[in-house]
This record gives structure tokens, C-alpha cells and sequence, in this order.
């Protein structure tokens, strides 16, 4: 039988095929390994010495080694012998020149002992101010190797035999025209030659199997055995098109290459999967050859070659690739690459939503062409740093133009990859980061309040402790001046020194009384409904706007009252002195001729004040105070409404409680102030109070009498800590017509009342040392159920002084009292019917 045997020899094509697709893959791969800086592939950098600085996890898959094990340790320790007079070579020139490329592979030592052949590239970066080694981009070419070295044993071989089989046929043809005897011996020998080819093939490292033109299986090799798991037995005379091994669309393209090179196509390689007998997958890339017979087709041999793992690696590269694409595409950051002269060549999905434009807008665009032109400058300054590498990833904020045509604040980081293939630009990442900033401002400006609010409130305990003492002293002062206005004549010389004495005393109250305010602890707030128009109008009419006018002739008063101004909850006193502080601060601002103007209005407030205040949803009163003064400093805007703090000289212009106090007074009626200034254009004071639609009682109380509070001889216990007090005390009430009886604290009025009885308590609420008014209250409660008591103290309604007054205590007089008002509360009280208190 003579058949020719076409065989194709072209591994080199073979080769490059494979390399091309490698490089290709590992091109793509790249691109998000740069990104990322992460890789499969090991990644390799040693000093000028050889040795090992920084190597990657990928070393411990190909070779064993954790990167611990071989940091510190010399390069060459692990190149196996044969290869070292070659490494030392190309790593001296490599140290000599900066930026050269080599490109070499070495047999290294396996951890286990074994062999691997890497393959990579190194770059000479020990000039890289960063990276100051040489860096080595490797992976392994072991099976790679080794199935070239087998296809060349192969293909030599082949050759060898082929040669030989020609010069034995070509012996033989020339002995068969001189000798036919000969025939016997060329007989014998094509025979010979045929076992050793087919020994040849039955032994080879790939799958070699013979089909007829049925296709019915006529010869496969050990390999094909191996790589199928099925025996030749079991596999030799079926259909080869039929096997289990293949599955549909694999039997499919076998049977059209089979036709085709029937037909005469050139080979071809293709891949395709094949099913083990244990239905485990093996991947196999198939040649075809067409055996002919007198240039007749008679079937076909088919050449499988396992490439299962590479398969395996392109599969691992592939997922690879598309979870950094997934983690790229889906992340919240943008992701943009930058070319050398700043032209958008990329932007990740995120780009649309955060920028709001669509993807196909950014490529081929300047950077810059979306950034603020006040930040146009630094941004650009960035990018060149980059690009020179000075700039070693310092973050970058921006404003942004949005599609929508908003500015947003952004932060950015850089990276220079210009020299990663594959991406060969700038990348960025970029977030949205204004509300984060917008945060910051507000957090910020609530610090700076609470700061303020917190040093407004120390000073004001500060201020109510002083003003506490100083009122029992103006109480001993006020209180004697009156006892002695009563017991001499009205025509005494002696009297008008009294009233100047008492008038002294009043102002020096109403001073303790801004102290109070200020401390927001002298403020009990009435439920009494008020218009502030009224308030307004009465203050301009009072002998202390008169008093302002005269002092400041150049300045011109306006005023605009809304005519349907809401009515408000307050204290038409302390509403006075806060429009008194503001009207006389406003008029000191004015060094030259100017104005201010009074305005009132309605308002409803639904959003945070222009210091972001946050403000309670509502109907408010506004008042305004505008004037054309010199206005306020950034510096001291925020420092205004600290007790003590004036501009002015202490003493002469004010105490520096005006504006503190206006500022308890709107904490206490649950309002709000804003305040507009700029140096050299005047301030704008605005207030806002909550209104209610309640109408004003218009029932004003009459004047009362000396006899109305004078007392009838009911019995009083007084009972103060201060000597002073008790002694002012007892004699007024007794020029009142009461029995009066002092105790000096709590705990001798308990045991006096333990034992007697009286008709009123006028109780001091802070005493020391021992127990205060409200448990000396609580005490006497318990013998007698119902007593009816007075509180006074130096302080206002504070948490215990309410506490006594749910107890049963009748009324709350401030000191320093006068007669009227400590009279007309004592008669109050005891007006009363008694009430059991349990």
C-alpha cells in the first residue's frame, strides 16, 4: 500500500499564532491590571545589587514563595546555574543605561525543587525617584516551553524520517529497475521504516488518530487514549463523529473542516472541547490532513493537541479582566484617562450620572472645559505636575460644571500611567463631594454658634451670681430709703436726697436686671399678648428716646409699622429695653449724619436663617432696625452678643450688656435674631417673634392705693440668710400693719414652725449653708398642710423656685421690692381662700 501523507510543519505559524494571542490578551489585561495595580503575572524589583525590594503575591502561585520569603534576598540565589553568566550580563548593561527595556528568560527554581522557565520584560527604573529599582514584568512559559521543545523533537524527527524514508524509497526504486530481486530486501526495509514511524506516533506527547472516509475510527494513539480516557478498544472502528467525547457543535465542526479539506481548503487549527470519559472537560486544538491514495482521498488524520491549561489561564485572565471591568463600571468614583495634552480618551460609567452627561460627550474634550475658570488654575497646575511627576498623588477640589448647568464641588487624584500600554494617559479618580462640604460648613457654623451660645451662657452664670448679691444689697438700700421717706415730712430737705438715693437705687436695679436678662435668669416671660407696634410707639414717646435724640441730634428716625401686624406673647417690659439697647446701639453707629429706620412686618419662616440658624416653622412678627452706620467687621459680628463686649468706651457709651440682653430677650419670647453688616454700609438688625392670633385684653388694671395693700394685722415669718434682709424686711412689713417674726435659715424656721403657727411665709429661695427655701417649704408643708407663702430672691423663677410655687407658695416678688409690690402680694396671697395641699 503507498499512501502520502500530507503533514503540516508549520509550528512557527503555530508559535507566532499563540504568541499574538497571548499579547493580545495580556494588552487588554493590562489595561484595569494598571488601574488597579494589581496582577497575575509576578512583578519583580531589585536594587542596583540584585537585590530583592518588592515582589508581588502572583510569585508564591508560579513558584511557592510568599513575598516575605524573598524580600531582602539576591536575585541570581534562584536562577539555576546554567543561566547565570547570561543574567549577570543583561543586568549589568540593564544598570548602565536608564529606561532600557530587556527582554530574557531564565530557568528558576521552584520552591519544591523544581524547574520553571519566566519569561518577562525589565525596565531600568533605579533613576525613578519612587520606584529606585529595576523592575521585572514575568510570567511563566514552563508547559509553554516545554510543548515547543516537544513539537521541535517532534517536527526534527519527522523530518528525519521523511528525509530517510525518501533516500530508502529512492534506493529502493533505483535497485527495482536494475534488480528485482532486490524487491524482497526494499520490502523489508519500507517495512521496517513503517514501524518506525508508526512506533514514532504511538509514542508521541500529541493525539494522533486515523478516519476513513465514513468516518470510522481506523487508528488513534496512546495520547488520544490519555487525553480521552476512553481505550482504543472501545474507541477503534465506530464513528468518530459520533463519539461521546464530542458534543454537538464539536461534531458539527469537525464534520465541515473533515469536508472541507476534503474539498481542498488549506489546514486550518481550530479549538474545541471534548468530554473525558469522566466528563471532566479537556480542551483540544485540532489540524486535519487528508490521506489520499493514488491522489484519492481515503479518509483522514487528525492531530489533537492538548491546550487545556492555556485555556484554563485564558479563562483565569478573562474573569479576571471582567471583574476589574465589573468593579470599574459599577463603581460610585468616576474613572477618566487624560492623554499628554489633557484630552478626555475615557470616563467609566459613573461619569454620566455623576456629571450629568451622556458618555459619547466626553471623548476628545478638554478636561478643563467642564472645571470653574476660577479653579481652571490649579487644576491645570496639577496636571502638569503629573505629567513631570512632581506631583505624587496630592487630592485635588474643584467645582464642576454639571449637563444640568449646576456647579458641583469635586475631589480628584491623579496618576501617571503614560507608560502602561493599554492605557498610555493620566488616570483620575473622582468623586462628588458636595454635600460632604456642604456638611462641613453647616457642622462649622453650628460649632462657632454653640461656642457662642456656650461662652454667652458661662458669662451670663457669671453675670446672675454678681447680680444676685448686688440685689440684696440694693434691697437693704431700697428698703430703708423707703422706711425713712415715711417717717419724716414731705417739706424735709432731707427728702429730696432720699428720692435721689431711691432713684440711684432703681437705676442700679434695672442695670442688675440686664444682668439677669443677659444671665436669662431674672426673665419670667408673661403669657400677656402684646403688639409690637404698640411697644414701638410707646418707647418713642418716653423720655429715653428723648434722651437719645439729644445725644445724637444728626441722626433722623424713620418708622414703618405694618398696619396688620400680628399680636405676640411677652413682656412688654423687657420687649422695651431690647428695642431701647437696639435703637441706642444703632444711633452710636453713626459717626455723621445718617438715619435709622424702625420697620415691622409679618413674616412666615419655613427655611434656616442667613447664618443657618434653623428656625421652627410659622407665622412671626419682624422686627427691623437699619441703620447707616459704619457697620460691623467680619471679626466682631460673631462676638456682639457676649456680655461685656463693646467697642465703645466702658462706662461712658454703656456697660456692654445691650445687645446681650436683647439677645436673652429673644431666647426668652422663642424668637430668633439675623443680623446684616458690612464695614462702612450700616447694620441691619432683624427679629423675629412668634405671633399669635389672640386679641389684646383690653381691661388695664387701676391704680391702687396705699390701703389696698396695706396689711390687717395678720401674722408674717420671715425667713432670709442675710442679716440686712431680715431686719429691711421686718420693718417694712411691719409699717405695713403685719406681726412680723425673722428667722436667720430654714432649719430654725422648721423648728419654730414645728411648735407655732402663722398666716404667710416670706420665704428667701437661696440660703447658705443649710437648706434652701423650697425643702424648708417642703418641711413646713408637712406639719401644716396649706401655708400660704411668699418667694423672693435675687434671681428670677428658676427651676425650684416653680417647683415651690406647685407646692402652694402664692406669688414670687424679686428683690429689691418695694412696698407697693411686696404689699399687694402679701395681699394677694392672703385673699386666697386656704387650699389643702397634700
Amino acid at each position: 500500500m503507498n499512501y502520502k501523507l500530507s503533514i503540516s510543519t508549520s509550528s512557527g505559524d503555530e508559535i507566532k499564532f499563540l504568541k499574538q494571542q497571548i499579547a493580545d490578551l495580556k494588552k487588554s489585561e493590562s489595561f484595569f491590571r494598571a488601574i488597579t495595580q494589581n496582577s497575575s503575572d509576578i512583578i519583580i524589583i531589585v536594587n542596583k545589587k540584585a537585590v530583592i525590594t518588592y515582589v508581588n503575591p502572583a510569585i508564591e502561585l508560579h513558584l511557592g514563595y510568599k513575598p516575605e520569603e524573598l524580600i531582602g534576598k539576591s536575585g541570581f540565589d534562584y536562577i539555576i546555574p546554567a543561566d547565570i553568566p547570561r543574567a549577570i550580563l543583561d543586568f549589568g548593561k540593564s544598570v548602565l543605561t536608564k529606561e532600557i527595556k530587556i527582554s530574557n528568560a531564565f530557568s528558576i527554581r521552584h520552591k519544591d525543587g523544581s524547574t520553571r522557565v519566566l519569561e518577562g520584560i525589565g525596565f531600568n527604573l533605579l533613576h525613578n525617584g519612587i520606584v529606585k529599582g529595576f523592575v521585572m514584568n514575568v510570567h511563566d512559559i514552563t508547559n509553554r516551553r516545554k510543548t515547543e521543545t516537544e513539537l521541535d523533537s517532534y517536527r526534527q524527527h519527522l523530518e528525519e524520517l521523511v528525509e530517510e524514508r525518501t533516500a530508502e524509497i529512492s534506493l529502493i526504486n533505483a535497485r527495482l529497475s536494475d534488480e528485482l530481486a532486490e524487491r524482497k530486501a526494499v520490502e523489508k526495509a519500507l517495512k521496517e521504516s513503517e514501524e518506525k514511524y508508526r512506533d514514532f506516533i504511538e509514542t508521541a506527547p500529541i493525539g494522533v488518530g486515523r478516519i476513513d472516509m465514513s468516518g470510522k475510527v481506523l487508528y488513534i494513539n496512546k495520547r488520544i487514549e490519555e487525553m480521552m480516557g476512553w481505550s482504543r478498544e472501545k474507541v477503534i472502528g465506530k464513528d468518530g463523529f459520533g463519539l461521546e467525547s464530542f458534543d454537538d457543535e464539536s461534531r458539527s465542526r469537525l464534520l465541515e473542516r473533515f469536508a472541507a479539506r476534503t474539498e481542498g481548503d488549506i489546514p486550518r487549527r481550530f479549538e474545541l472541547p471534548i468530554a473525558r470519559k469522566d466528563k471532566s472537560p479537556v480542551w483540544a486544538e485540532v489540524i486535519t490532513t487528508i490521506l489520499k491514495k493514488d491522489d484519492t482521498p481515503v479518509g483522514a488524520q487528525m492531530v489533537f493537541v492538548n491546550i487545556t491549561e492555556r485555556k484554563e489561564a485564558e479563562e483565569a485572565l478573562r474573569k479576571s479582566e471582567d471583574r476589574f471591568r465589573t468593579l470599574i463600571q459599577r463603581s460610585s468614583d468616576v474613572i477618566t484617562i487624560l492623554d499628554t495634552k489633557g484630552r478626555i480618551t475615557y470616563n467609566s460609567p459613573s461619569a454620566e450620572g455623576i456629571f450629568g452627561y451622556p458618555l459619547e460627550t466626553f471623548p476628545g474634550k478638554s478636561f478643563l472645559k467642564f472645571i470653574h475658570p476660577d479653579d481652571q488654575a490649579l487644576v491645570r497646575s496639577r496636571f502638569a505636575g503629573l505629567m513631570d511627576k512632581t506631583n505624587q498623588g496630592d487630592t485635588t477640589e474643584f467645582r464642576g460644571l454639571r449637563g444640568d448647568g449646576t456647579w458641583r464641588t469635586f475631589e480628584t487624584l491623579g496618576k501617571n500611567l503614560i507608560d502602561y500600554d493599554g492605557i498610555n494617559g493620566v488616570v483620575f479618580i473622582t468623586r462628588d463631594i458636595t454635600e460632604r462640604k456642604q456638611a462641613e460648613e453647616e457642622r462649622r457654623i453650628l460649632l462657632e454658634r454653640l461656642h457662642r451660645v456656650e461662652k454667652i451662657e458661662s458669662l451670663g452664670t457669671l453675670a446672675g451670681g454678681v447680680a444676685h448679691d448686688l440685689n440684696n444689697v440694693l434691697g437693704v438700700l431700697v428698703g430703708y430709703t423707703q422706711l425713712m421717706l415715711t417717717k419724716i415730712e414731705k417739706d424735709n430737705p432731707l427728702t429730696k436726697y432720699l428720692h435721689n438715693i431711691l432713684k440711684s437705687s432703681e437705676k442700679g436695679t434695672a442695670i442688675i436686671q440686664d444682668m439677669l436678662t443677659m444671665a436669662r435668669r431674672g426673665v419670667n416671660v408673661s403669657t400677656e399678648v402684646v403688639n409690637l407696634n404698640n411697644i414701638i410707639s410707646d418707647f418713642l414717646q418716653t423720655p429715653e428716646f428723648d434722651r437719645i435724640q439729644s445725644y445724637h441730634p444728626h441722626v433722623t428716625f424713620d418708622k414703618v409699622l405694618a398696619g396688620d401686624l400680628l399680636n405676640m406673647k411677652g413682656m412688654p417690659v423687657h420687649l422695651g429695653k431690647a428695642l431701647m439697647n437696639l435703637i441706642s446701639n444703632a444711633t452710636e453707629a453713626i459717626t455723621d449724619k445718617g438715619e435709622v429706620t424702625i420697620t415691622t412686618g409679618n413674616c412666615y419662616l419655613d427655611k434656616p436663617l442667613s447664618d443657618g440658624t434653623e428656625v421652627r416653622r410659622g407665622d412671626y412678627v419682624a422686627l427691623t432696625i437699619c441703620d447707616s452706620g459704619q457697620g460691623i467687621s467680619p471679626s466682631d459680628i460673631g462676638r456682639i452678643f457676649e456680655p461685656f463686649y463693646t467697642k465703645k468706651v466702658m462706662g461712658r457709651s454703656g456697660t456692654g450688656l445691650g445687645l446681650s440682653v436683647v439677645w436673652g430677650t429673644i431666647k426668652d419670647h422663642d424668637g430668633y435674631i439675623d443680623v446684616q453688616s458690612e464695614p462702612g454700609r450700616g447694620s441691619t438688625f432683624t427679629i423675629y417673634f412668634p405671633a399669635t392670633h389672640e386679641t389684646i385684653d383690653s381691661k388695664r388694671p387701676k391704680d391702687m392705693s396705699p390701703d389696698t395693700y396695706m396689711g390687717r394685722g395678720e401674722s408674717v415669718l420671715v425667713i432670709d440668710d442675710i442679716h440686712d434682709q431680715r431686719e429691711v424686711a421686718t420693718s417694712m412689713l411691719s409699717k405695713l400693719g403685719y406681726q412680723v417674726k425673722a428667722m436667720a435659715s430654714g432649719e430654725d424656721a422648721v423648728d419654730y414652725m414645728n411648735h407655732q403657727s402663722t398666716d404667710v411665709l416670706v420665704l428667701d429661695m437661696l440660703m447658705e449653708p443649710g437648706i434652701d427655701g423650697l425643702e424648708t417649704y417642703k418641711r413646713i408643708l408637712k406639719k401644716h398642710p396649706g401655708q400660704k407663702a411668699i418667694i423672693v430672691s435675687g434671681f428670677s423663677e428658676t427651676a425650684r423656685v416653680k417647683q415651690a410655687m406647685k407646692l402652694g407658695a402664692g406669688a414670687y416678688v424679686q428683690k429689691p421690692y418695694l412696698l407697693e409690690n411686696i404689699g399687694m402680694a402679701l395681699r394677694k396671697v392672703l385673699s386666697e381662700s386656704s387650699q389643702q395641699i397634700p
